[in-house]
């Protein structure tokens, strides 16, 4: 999933919360699903920062290889 994607998804879910047809019981499981999606995108968005981070350093001190936990994509 992209951050663009993962975007669209946190857009959808805040239009999910602001039905004003969702009964009490439909909110509340909105509300739970809601607080998962944050975690996990504050988790997604902590990671890209870490890699975006990660290919500066690399750009900064011109280094072409990187510690195999820091490289970005798929290195076969």
């Amino acid at each position: 999933m992209s951050l663009g994607a993962l975007n669209d998804h946190l857009f959808a879910q805040l239009g999910r919360l602001s039905n004003p047809d969702l009964t009490d019981e439909q909110l509340k499981h909105e509300v739970i699903r809601t607080d998962a999606m944050d975690k996990i995108a504050k988790s997604a968005i902590s990671n890209a920062a870490l890699a975006l981070k990660a290919e500066e350093m690399k750009v900064e001190y011109g280094r072409t290889n990187m510690p195999k936990m820091l490289q970005v994509g798929s290195n076969k």
